[in-house]
């Protein structure tokens, strides 16, 4: 299953929404596996995925009772933060002229 979670990642980096819409339900179902390394997988299969989906994934992630899978998410999460959103450009503001 952890090799399945890995395999995932660029299948959905590579084709798109379509993808993501067909690989999402079992990345989730992979998330919460009984196993921690499947989970750890999953959730490094989780940056092709987009921030609005992976969030949840993630938040998820953060309760699990496994250290090494609340690290793993807490990484992500750093990794991706200012990526999910791009913002607006700073307007200059222009000095006064001497008189």
């Amino acid at each position: 299953r952890a090799e399945v979670a890995t395999a995932i990642a660029p299948l959905i980096s590579t084709s798109g929404a379509k993808a993501q819409a067909r690989w999402l339900p079992v990345l989730s179902r992979l998330v919460r596996d009984p196993d921690p390394d499947v989970r750890i997988a999953a959730i490094n299969s989780l940056p092709a995925v987009t921030a609005s989906k992976r969030l949840p994934l993630l938040q998820r992630a953060l309760r699990d009772p496994n250290p090494a899978v609340v690290a793993t998410a807490h990484a992500l999460i750093s990794q991706s933060k200012g990526r999910s959103r791009t913002s607006p450009p700073t307007k200059k503001r222009r000095l006064p002229k001497n008189q």
